[in-house]
């Protein structure tokens, strides 16, 4: 298959993502609101989605709608002036005389779209939203930790993280995710994070956002999180696999790594179970002082 030159820059830019920044950009437990086209109301599909998610990670624009500058200028409506569109691609079915028969085969195109936001004149359709089925422990849990948790619209790099300077949980809303499972796991990661503050049980170090440490942080929240799914019935959905080879290592350089995180996870989990109180202050003392 032969690609167009901007679709060779999008392969690039993935490429980039997995070698250098280990990060997958298919791979996350919330999706953008529906990716479509404006005016003919379809989805985007493949590779589109991908190359209209990183338009919109790199402009900052909220609204996954898109449509093209003729379709603008047939609606009344104008592309601001200094906008930057972004590709799509599409196939075209060609015909050609092979042998003296007419012969079709699709050649790939490349069209550019705008976002809504970049577009004057024309306002934005209502977007089609999941419902979360709420899991009762899970809402339990969430409500009575004591952490203040805030809800955006997965429209920055990183939406979902625990700040240690505002001590506050941000994450992705509710009908963003692919599942239940993945928003619970994903608030319950970040849960973790937010037990390890100075002021609870002193795992994060300010200033920690990179190296070993920040590893075994990361593992400590994935397995805290996995034990609180499981807690509630729930799978875990992996929030970090790209640290994988990060705790490989860590695993055969210190043999007892792994244990010492489990036991930081434990805690960590017993601490949230505590205050949403599912789990008795005693029976949380008691396992702390077998440990």
């Amino acid at each position: 298959m032969k690609i167009t030159p901007k679709m060779e820059e999008l392969v690039l830019k993935v490429i980039e993502d997995i070698e250098k920044n280990q990060k997958m950009p298919w791979n996350l437990p919330w999706f953008r609101q529906s990716l479509f086209n404006w005016k003919s109301k379809r989805p985007y599909h493949g590779i589109n989605v991908i190359s209209l998610a990183y338009g919109l990670d790199k402009t900052g624009l909220k609204i996954g709608q898109f449509l093209t500058y003729n379709q603008a200028q047939k609606e009344g409506a104008q592309v601001k002036k200094g906008s930057h569109g972004f590709p799509v691609s599409y196939f075209s079915m060609i015909e050609t005389k092979k042998e003296g028969e007419l012969v079709k085969f699709p050649l790939m195109k490349t069209s550019i779209v705008f976002g809504i936001e970049q577009v004057e004149g024309i306002t934005p359709r209502e977007t089609p939203k999941r419902e979360l089925t709420p899991n009762q422990l899970g809402e339990k849990i969430i409500s009575l930790a004591g952490a203040e948790i805030n809800e955006n619209g997965a429209t920055q790099k990183s939406p979902a993280y625990y700040s240690p300077k505002l001590d506050t949980v941000s994450i992705p809303s509710k009908h963003l995710y692919v599942s239940d499972e993945a928003y619970y796991s994903t608030v319950f990661h970040e849960l973790i994070h937010w037990t390890g503050n100075e002021k609870r049980l002193k795992r994060i170090k300010e200033g920690q956002h990179h190296g070993e440490n920040y590893a075994f942080e990361e593992l400590v929240a994935e397995m805290g999180a996995s034990f609180l799914a499981s807690f509630i019935g729930f799978a875990y959905d992996t929030q970090h696999s790209a640290y994988l080879g990060n705790w490989a290592k860590m695993f055969k350089d210190k043999k007892d790594t792994l244990y010492k995180a489990c036991s930081q996870a434990q805690k960590a989990c017993d601490y949230i179970l505590k205050n949403a109180g599912l789990i008795a202050k005693e029976e949380n003392k008691e396992e702390e002082e077998k440990a």
